[in-house]
């Protein structure tokens, strides 16, 4: 796998060459965990699904983000059975997550973004 492919650029040009495609990126676009913010903050219809990764691995300016101007725009994911639900659970609480938060995480965004779809 050539890594520069997986530069959120491709996503950001994805989404400006079709505006109406929902897109779902998956886990947290390491190495470009800014890069990938700055999309999510400028595309509507770019989302992101956090699954493979615990949260304590994430940049601080993601933690932050997930917390503040992305509360409606992730998703919990897990990796299952690499991670079991009940520990991804446990990892994102205790990084000190509010609950209106971890419940847009956990289940409000996805519902928003289903309901979306349906239209």
């Amino acid at each position: 796998m050539k890594l520069d492919l997986c530069h959120p650029r491709y996503v950001d040009e994805l989404a400006i060459a079709y505006p109406d495609l929902v897109i779902i990126t998956g886990r947290p676009a390491w190495p470009w965990q800014d890069e990938m913010i700055a999309i999510l903050l400028h595309k509507p219809n770019v989302w992101a699904e956090l699954h493979g990764w615990s949260p304590k691995h994430f940049t601080p300016a993601l933690k932050r983000d997930i917390s503040r101007r992305l509360r409606h725009r992730v998703m919990f994911g897990a990796d299952y059975p690499l991670f079991t639900y009940q520990r991804l659970v446990d990892d994102w609480k205790a990084e000190g997550f509010d609950d209106e938060t971890l419940a847009h995480v956990f289940h409000r965004n996805a519902a928003t973004l289903l309901a979306q779809l349906e239209r």
